[in-house]
């Protein structure tokens, strides 16, 4: 399932992802593709926003940017997994809206070159002022 997530219906690059997990682990599964790939899973992605929407501001930074650097992941990749995670919870309409639109922005200033531990504080930051807009 992961493979063909990631893949986009790209056949060459799942050959490629397999024949890099084949040579890195001696099995291959969910967490070996993404972790293969440096993309988030979709644990780590419930994490980081379960940090986020519960955990203090310092504490969710600390927990992800621990994550990110431990998983080697990009804030980038984070974004992409986070826009579709923030469709399926069941936020107010305002909230989700300003969720996304938080979203798109820090994705166009990591675009234009800013730094990720500038915006990694902004995505929480911007978590955090949803939660208040949702209560």
């Amino acid at each position: 399932a992961a493979l063909i997530k990631l893949s986009g219906g790209d056949m060459r690059r799942v050959l490629n992802v397999l024949q890099a997990c084949h040579a890195a682990f001696p099995h291959i599964g969910d967490e070996e593709v993404y972790a293969c790939t440096g993309q988030p899973s979709p644990d780590d992605i419930k994490r980081i926003a379960d940090w986020m929407l519960n955990d203090e501001f310092d504490a969710a930074l600390s927990s992800i940017h621990a994550l990110k650097r431990d998983k080697g992941l990009a804030l980038q990749d984070i974004i992409t997994e986070l826009a579709p995670y923030v469709n399926a919870i069941d936020f107010p309409d305002r909230t989700r809206i300003y969720l996304l639109e938080q979203l798109a922005e820090i994705e166009h200033h990591m675009a234009a070159g800013a730094t990720e531990k500038i915006q990694l504080s902004a995505l929480v930051g911007a978590f955090k002022i949803g939660v208040e807009l949702a209560g």
